[in-house]
């Protein structure tokens, strides 16, 4: 795994948040809600030639950019002890073990303290009632005393099972399973922000995950509030003009 950071960039006792390619790609969309609403600027990249497929474009935040990204790529901007990584394509087919021990080994090397994951899992339940709302956010940390309570008490502790293969969770292939196993075998605390998702349209789901993530990591300075609305990246757009503000 290959690494270039901004020279004045580290990762030694910094919050890793990331997304895991999941269900409806929700913890991507978020991840892109956080980068474009707090305004991150690029800190550099990682790559995985080995696991993870390239990916190269433009910057998908500013319109018309001359910046290319790439398929993991650094952010910052928040409070100093956090820092946002953006994985834009998925591991190659069969690799998801390696890729997730790659980067997981990786994070422990250089020295990164804990890391956050926004992922999504599907509700398609048989016989399920989606006409009570949203269902709560989930979590799960395999560390408690490093990441502490939970701010929310509206939010759920993931339940052991899988309802749709009754299988325990951190013993499914899909991810972010395989990234949670890497992160406890190398002792990195790691903490899972999920929602159930259904296809469709998922920018609502999205808007969810991200504010469930600004609280988790108390990055609010002080005095201040969270965003009142959300600025929609540019690479949202696919059909037609519409507002870039939510």
């Amino acid at each position: 795994m290959e690494a270039q950071l901004n020279h004045d960039v580290s990762l030694e006792g910094r919050t890793v948040l990331l997304p895991a390619v999941s269900a409806g790609n929700v913890g991507q969309l978020a991840v892109d809600l956080l980068i474009a609403t707090c305004g991150l600027a690029s800190a550099g990249h990682v790559r995985d030639s080995a696991n993870v497929l390239p990916c190269v474009g433009n910057n998908p935040y500013i319109e018309g950019g001359a910046e290319c990204s790439t398929e993991m790529q650094f952010y910052s901007g928040f409070k100093d002890d956090i820092i946002v990584l953006q994985q834009r394509a998925p591991p190659m087919l069969g690799r998801q073990e390696q890729a997730a021990q790659a980067l997981a080994s990786f994070f422990r090397q250089h020295g990164v303290e804990k890391v956050v994951v926004l992922g999504s899992y599907s509700n398609a339940l048989p016989g399920q009632d989606s006409s009570s709302g949203p269902a709560l956010p989930r979590y799960r940390v395999s560390d408690e005393s490093a990441f502490g309570s939970m701010p929310n008490v509206e939010w759920q502790q993931l339940e052991e099972i899988d309802p749709l293969t009754d299988k325990a969770y951190t013993d499914l292939i899909l991810p972010p399973w395989p990234f949670w196993r890497a992160c406890e075998a190398v002792g990195l605390p790691v903490m899972l922000l999920m929602l159930a998702v259904s296809e469709g349209d998922n920018r609502g789901d999205a808007m969810r995950l991200a504010s469930c993530a600004l609280e988790a990591l108390d990055t609010k300075e002080k005095g201040s509030e969270p965003p009142s609305r959300w600025v929609v990246p540019p690479s949202w757009i696919v059909f037609g003009r519409q507002s870039a503000i939510y």
